[in-house]
């Protein structure tokens, strides 16, 4: 896979991970789950926004730095996909 398609993927991964995020925050009903959730929700907010800032340098960067951005964001990606997962099996 080619750099172009990897981010192409990507940012159809994150995108769900958007989804998910935003559907987390629907289904936070009561303050009572809001104040379990909110801090983690957050977290994951905000790793999220930082998978995009490198989304974006990777889109302007030589591909000398090409591995290791891969490895960067798939480490980050990982993570916060499992954070958005976790969170949701605890709701159920």
């Amino acid at each position: 896979m080619d750099k172009n398609e990897y981010l192409e993927n990507l940012a159809l991964e994150l995108e769900e991970i958007d989804n998910k995020l935003t559907e987390l925050r629907i289904k936070i009903v009561s303050e009572v789950e809001e104040m379990i959730y909110e801090d983690e929700i957050k977290n994951l907010e905000e790793k999220r926004e930082e998978l995009d800032r490198k989304i974006k340098r990777a889109e302007i960067s030589a591909d000398t730095s090409w591995e290791q951005f891969k490895n960067d964001v798939e480490s980050a990606f990982y993570e916060v996909r499992e954070g958005v997962n976790d969170i949701f099996d605890q709701m159920k």
